[in-house]
Protein backbone atom coordinates (compact mmCIF):
# COMPACT_ATOMS: atom_id res chain seq x y z
CA UNK A 1 0.00 0.00 0.00
CA UNK A 2 1.36 3.39 -0.98
CA UNK A 3 0.42 6.75 0.47
CA UNK A 4 -0.55 8.07 -2.96
CA UNK A 5 -3.01 5.18 -3.34
CA UNK A 6 -4.58 6.16 -0.01
CA UNK A 7 -4.88 9.76 -1.27
CA UNK A 8 -6.46 8.51 -4.49
CA UNK A 9 -9.09 6.47 -2.62
CA UNK A 10 -9.93 9.45 -0.39
CA UNK A 11 -10.39 11.76 -3.39
CA UNK A 12 -12.57 9.29 -5.30
CA UNK A 13 -14.66 8.68 -2.17
CA UNK A 14 -15.15 12.42 -1.71
CA UNK A 15 -16.19 13.04 -5.32
CA UNK A 16 -17.73 9.62 -5.99
CA UNK A 17 -16.30 10.19 -9.44
CA UNK A 18 -12.98 9.00 -10.86
CA UNK A 19 -12.68 11.77 -13.45
CA UNK A 20 -13.19 14.64 -10.96
CA UNK A 21 -10.81 13.00 -8.46
CA UNK A 22 -8.17 12.62 -11.18
CA UNK A 23 -8.54 16.28 -12.14
CA UNK A 24 -8.16 17.38 -8.51
CA UNK A 25 -5.05 15.21 -8.09
CA UNK A 26 -3.53 16.21 -11.45
CA UNK A 27 -3.37 12.54 -12.48
CA UNK A 28 -4.65 10.89 -15.64
CA UNK A 29 -7.92 9.11 -14.94
CA UNK A 30 -6.72 5.71 -16.25
CA UNK A 31 -3.64 5.89 -13.99
CA UNK A 32 -5.86 6.70 -11.00
CA UNK A 33 -8.16 3.78 -11.78
CA UNK A 34 -5.19 1.45 -12.21
CA UNK A 35 -3.66 2.42 -8.85
CA UNK A 36 -6.96 1.88 -7.03
CA UNK A 37 -7.40 -1.51 -8.76
CA UNK A 38 -3.88 -2.48 -7.63
CA UNK A 39 -4.68 -1.45 -4.07
CA UNK A 40 -7.94 -3.42 -4.11
CA UNK A 41 -6.04 -6.48 -5.40
CA UNK A 42 -3.44 -6.07 -2.66
CA UNK A 43 -6.14 -5.75 0.01
CA UNK A 44 -8.24 -8.54 -1.47
CA UNK A 45 -11.47 -6.52 -1.29
CA UNK A 46 -13.20 -4.03 -3.59
CA UNK A 47 -13.35 -0.51 -2.15
CA UNK A 48 -15.81 0.82 -4.74
CA UNK A 49 -18.83 -0.47 -6.59
CA UNK A 50 -18.53 0.88 -10.12
CA UNK A 51 -21.30 1.12 -12.68
CA UNK A 52 -21.41 3.13 -15.88
CA UNK A 53 -23.45 5.77 -14.08
CA UNK A 54 -22.11 5.93 -10.54
CA UNK A 55 -19.41 5.06 -8.02
CA UNK A 56 -20.27 3.94 -4.49
CA UNK A 57 -18.13 2.90 -1.53
CA UNK A 58 -18.43 -0.71 -0.42
CA UNK A 59 -18.54 -1.60 3.27
CA UNK A 60 -14.81 -2.32 3.06
CA UNK A 61 -14.36 1.02 1.29
CA UNK A 62 -16.10 2.89 4.12
CA UNK A 63 -13.93 1.13 6.70
CA UNK A 64 -10.83 1.90 4.64
CA UNK A 65 -11.89 5.53 4.20
CA UNK A 66 -12.30 6.11 7.95
CA UNK A 67 -8.73 4.98 8.61
CA UNK A 68 -7.41 6.69 5.47
CA UNK A 69 -8.77 10.09 6.54
CA UNK A 70 -7.12 9.79 9.96
CA UNK A 71 -3.87 8.63 8.37
CA UNK A 72 -3.83 11.47 5.85
CA UNK A 73 -4.56 14.03 8.57
CA UNK A 74 -1.63 12.67 10.62
CA UNK A 75 0.68 12.70 7.59
CA UNK A 76 -0.31 16.28 6.74
CA UNK A 77 0.19 17.34 10.37
CA UNK A 78 3.60 15.66 10.47
CA UNK A 79 4.57 17.41 7.24
CA UNK A 80 3.63 20.80 8.71
CA UNK A 81 5.46 20.13 11.98
CA UNK A 82 8.63 19.00 10.20
CA UNK A 83 8.55 22.03 7.91
CA UNK A 84 8.13 24.26 10.96
CA UNK A 85 11.17 22.71 12.58
CA UNK A 86 13.35 23.05 9.51
CA UNK A 87 12.07 26.57 8.88
CA UNK A 88 12.79 27.52 12.51
CA UNK A 89 9.36 29.08 12.58
CA UNK A 90 8.20 27.47 15.83
CA UNK A 91 9.81 27.02 19.18
CA UNK A 92 11.11 29.05 22.05
CA UNK A 93 14.11 31.30 22.46
CA UNK A 94 15.32 32.20 25.95
CA UNK A 95 17.00 35.60 25.80
CA UNK A 96 18.68 37.48 28.62
CA UNK A 97 19.60 41.14 28.48
CA UNK A 98 21.03 43.61 30.90
CA UNK A 99 18.64 46.26 32.14
CA UNK A 100 20.51 48.94 30.21
CA UNK A 101 19.86 47.01 26.96
CA UNK A 102 16.17 46.32 27.61
CA UNK A 103 15.59 49.97 28.47
CA UNK A 104 16.99 51.20 25.16
CA UNK A 105 14.60 51.74 22.28
CA UNK A 106 16.26 49.28 19.88
CA UNK A 107 15.48 45.99 21.65
CA UNK A 108 11.67 46.28 21.75
CA UNK A 109 11.63 47.19 18.05
CA UNK A 110 13.92 44.25 17.20
CA UNK A 111 11.77 41.84 19.21
CA UNK A 112 8.61 43.11 17.50
CA UNK A 113 10.24 42.64 14.09
CA UNK A 114 11.38 39.12 15.00
CA UNK A 115 7.90 38.20 16.30
CA UNK A 116 6.33 39.49 13.10
CA UNK A 117 8.70 37.39 10.98
CA UNK A 118 8.38 34.26 13.16
CA UNK A 119 5.00 34.34 14.95
CA UNK A 120 5.37 30.69 16.04
CA UNK A 121 8.51 31.38 18.06
CA UNK A 122 8.01 32.43 21.67
CA UNK A 123 10.67 34.77 23.01
CA UNK A 124 11.19 34.53 26.74
CA UNK A 125 13.02 37.68 27.83
CA UNK A 126 14.59 38.09 31.23
CA UNK A 127 16.77 40.83 32.61
CA UNK A 128 20.02 39.45 33.96
CA UNK A 129 23.19 41.15 35.08
CA UNK A 130 26.13 40.50 32.76
CA UNK A 131 27.88 38.55 35.52
CA UNK A 132 25.15 35.85 35.37
CA UNK A 133 24.66 35.48 31.63
CA UNK A 134 27.81 33.53 30.76
CA UNK A 135 27.05 30.98 33.47
CA UNK A 136 23.39 30.64 32.42
CA UNK A 137 24.44 30.15 28.79
CA UNK A 138 26.89 27.41 29.77
CA UNK A 139 24.19 25.67 31.84
CA UNK A 140 21.81 25.71 28.88
CA UNK A 141 19.27 27.84 30.75
CA UNK A 142 19.59 30.57 28.09
CA UNK A 143 19.81 30.39 24.32
CA UNK A 144 21.41 33.80 23.91
CA UNK A 145 22.23 36.93 25.82
CA UNK A 146 22.77 40.60 25.14
CA UNK A 147 25.38 41.68 27.64
CA UNK A 148 28.76 43.20 28.20
CA UNK A 149 31.12 40.29 28.69
CA UNK A 150 34.72 40.37 29.77
CA UNK A 151 37.11 38.51 27.48
CA UNK A 152 37.45 35.85 30.20
CA UNK A 153 33.67 35.23 30.20
CA UNK A 154 33.42 35.12 26.44
CA UNK A 155 36.24 32.61 25.86
CA UNK A 156 36.88 30.28 28.83
CA UNK A 157 39.32 27.43 28.29
CA UNK A 158 36.90 24.49 28.45
CA UNK A 159 33.51 25.81 27.33
CA UNK A 160 33.89 28.56 24.77
CA UNK A 161 30.95 30.82 24.17
CA UNK A 162 30.48 32.33 20.76
CA UNK A 163 30.28 36.09 21.04
CA UNK A 164 29.46 38.68 18.43
CA UNK A 165 30.09 42.34 18.99
CA UNK A 166 26.92 44.22 18.18
CA UNK A 167 28.09 47.75 18.80
CA UNK A 168 30.55 49.83 20.76
CA UNK A 169 29.72 52.89 22.72
CA UNK A 170 31.78 55.61 24.24
CA UNK A 171 31.51 56.06 27.96
CA UNK A 172 32.04 59.67 28.96
CA UNK A 173 32.20 61.49 32.25
CA UNK A 174 30.21 64.67 32.35
CA UNK A 175 30.67 67.16 35.16
CA UNK A 176 29.84 70.80 35.77
CA UNK A 177 32.39 73.23 34.41
CA UNK A 178 33.23 74.41 37.93
CA UNK A 179 33.69 70.85 39.34
CA UNK A 180 37.13 70.27 40.97
CA UNK A 181 38.01 67.29 38.67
Amino acid sequence: MELRQVRYVEAVARHLNFTRAAEELFVAQPALSLQIQRLEAELGVPLFERTTRQVQLTDAGRTFLDSAQRLLAEVDDLDVRLRDITDASVGRVRLAAQQSVTACGALPALLAEFKSARPGVDVVLCEEPASNTASLLRQGRLDLALAQLDDADATPDSERLDAESLYQEDVVLAVATDHPC
